[in-house]
């Protein structure tokens, strides 16, 4: 089971992290109601198999965040002044911070609170029963729509941590299975109400990190390896950059086999090492970090849209990567 982890005030992001931000930050753009769009909870599409359970279940969608079936914070649509036209999705600044939602806090809190009162009653009767269904349940369930980017959900995932829940888990679908299941990861959590700017990894085994953002995908870590002809200089374009051009159009446009090889490569240096520090950059949407993750679990490359009989294949023969996945990141 996965811990939330505790930090304190974390340092900025390295540079390569934001080389390739095209979007301003929401101190020069309007809120303006975003359209009300349910929860897919077909996607984000994933290996992952199992069920998922939990203390709680926060869902995030164009319509904003739920908790247990209560919005605790709109979701705004912000236009840049840019003059391009575009926007983006964020937490509306009347119900959030820069870094946490203040009322999913409180009510995680009380909502924990109330579960850990009863939790040892739970616990005596799963054990008598023999039956650990009946033990209770801890964390937190997040059904987060595919589009939401980094920014959405990094204060959702802060919110959580801040109210102690030992793991909080991503609903996704196995298209093979077609049936919904868990990934658990770890988010690092300020230990304070200081406003950061950004946010990175203590040092992770071997400082493995990989950088997401809209030019493609900077693995760091053990340089020597991954550019064995030296440190690419800044501004350089990223080792995996995107598959159709400069700027990434969608989740299939990143090159995920090219990372699943790249992954491969250094596990086989460094077979020991499970843990691994990702970092989007705030504007990646939620299906790219998830898509991520898979790719960084498992070997060898598999594409979303296999065939039943290749994913069996693939299930019995595939080898273990990265599997502990801290979410840093989301400078803006």
């Amino acid at each position: 089971m996965a811990h939330i982890q505790h930090v304190g005030p974390l340092p900025p992001l390295r540079i390569l992290t934001l080389l390739s931000l095209t979007f301003v930050g929401p101190s020069l753009a309007q809120d303006a109601p975003a359209e009300a769009t349910p929860v897919d909870p077909r996607l984000p599409l994933s290996t992952a198999e199992g069920p998922s359970s939990a203390m709680a279940r926060i869902e995030i969608s164009r319509a904003g965040v739920f908790l247990d079936g209560a919005l605790v914070c709109p979701i705004v649509e912000r236009r840049l002044r840019s003059g391009s036209g575009e926007s983006y999705l964020a937490t509306s600044s009347a119900a959030s911070t820069r870094t946490y939602i203040p009322e999913l806090h409180e009510r995680l809190l009380i909502l924990r609170h109330d579960a850990l009162a009863q939790q040892d009653d739970l616990a005596m009767l799963a054990q008598l029963a023999q039956d650990p269904s009946l033990a209770p349940a801890d964390g937190v369930e997040l059904w987060v729509d595919r589009e939401i980017p980094y920014t959405v959900l990094r204060k959702v995932l802060w919110s959580v941590g801040r109210a102690d829940f030992a793991l909080h888990r991503f609903v996704v679908h196995n298209p093979w299975t077609d049936q919904h299941a868990g990934i658990d990861t770890v988010v690092a959590v300020p230990e304070d109400d200081d406003e950061v700017e950004g946010d990175t990894a203590e040092e992770a085994p071997m400082g493995l990190v990989l950088t997401i953002h809209d030019k493609g995908m900077v693995p760091n870590g053990p340089d020597a390896l991954l550019y064995p002809d030296g440190a690419p200089l800044i501004g350089a374009p990223p080792l995996l950059p995107c598959l159709s051009g400069e700027r990434c159009e969608g989740v299939d446009d990143y090159d995920w086999e090219g990372l699943n090889r790249v992954m491969a490569q250094v596990k086989d240096a460094y077979p020991e090492h499970v843990e691994i520090w990702l970092e989007p950059t705030w504007t990646i949407q939620h299906e790219v970090i998830v898509r991520a993750l898979d790719y960084l679990r498992w070997g060898p490359f598999l594409p979303m849209d296999a065939e039943h009989d290749s994913w069996e294949v693939w299930r019995d023969e595939r080898r273990e990567l990265f599997p502990h996945a801290s979410l840093g990141g989301g400078a803006q």
